[in-house]
């Protein structure tokens, strides 16, 4: 199956971000949200599927991820990270 929209995926490209935030990032190691974007478009392309995710929409997935209760810290300057993959 192959998806192919300017805008993506929304639904496969919130679940690649926490995917990403899960095996790449912790206290140590955050990830910004430039590298995040990269990083889901590559995970889809080596899906089989044009996943396009820019900073802005990694920005929203974010903030979605954590109101739905995953433990993501924000650091300024730095990136975020998966705390906890346990929902609050």
């Amino acid at each position: 199956m192959q998806i192919k929209t300017r805008n993506g995926n929304k639904k496969i490209s919130l679940i690649l971000v926490l995917r990403a935030l899960e095996l790449m990032s912790d206290k140590e190691h955050p990830i910004k949200q430039v590298t995040l974007a990269k990083m889901v478009n590559d995970m889809g392309a080596g899906m089989g599927s044009e996943i396009w995710c820019d900073r802005k929409t990694i920005g929203r997935h974010i903030n979605l991820l954590i109101a739905a209760g995953y433990n993501i810290v924000k650091v300024r300057g730095k990136g975020c990270y998966l705390q906890s993959s346990k929902l609050s």
